[in-house]
């Protein structure tokens, strides 16, 4: 699962718990770093904390990857595609405009370039 902390991100961890259950696998939690975040990698624990709590309090395996680099949706593709990944569960905001564009180019990238079936959860932009 892409997780980056937002609201987006956070209420995708209820459906992708099902989802997990469902098929009966764990969950990777990946979050992207850019190549110069040294506190994200530096906290990576806590970071995952509440996340890793409320997937693990389903009864799941847990576990929590930071990538390092600029480019998130090649860096998630290939992370998911060197592994048996059976969905990519990410989360993406309802933008209109120029925004939608730029918003959902992770999103996009990971639709295109994922060996696995990407479930994107749309969360309603808050006004």
């Amino acid at each position: 699962m892409c997780w980056d902390g937002s609201d987006a991100s956070n209420a995708l961890l209820a459906p992708a718990a099902e989802w997990a259950k469902a098929l009966e696998l764990g969950v990777h939690l990946v979050y992207v770093a850019h190549s110069l975040d040294v506190e994200a990698v530096s906290h990576r624990d806590e970071l995952f904390a509440e996340a890793v709590g409320k997937l693990a309090a389903e009864g799941l395996a847990v576990d929590g990857r930071v990538l390092r680099g600029t480019y998130a949706a090649g860096l998630i593709a290939d992370y998911t595609n060197a592994r048996p990944v059976a969905l990519l569960a990410c989360a993406t905001h309802e933008r209109t405009g120029a925004a939608r564009f730029v918003i959902g180019s992770t999103t996009m990238g990971l639709v295109g370039s994922a060996a696995c079936p990407v479930l994107v959860a749309h969360l309603a932009h808050k006004q």
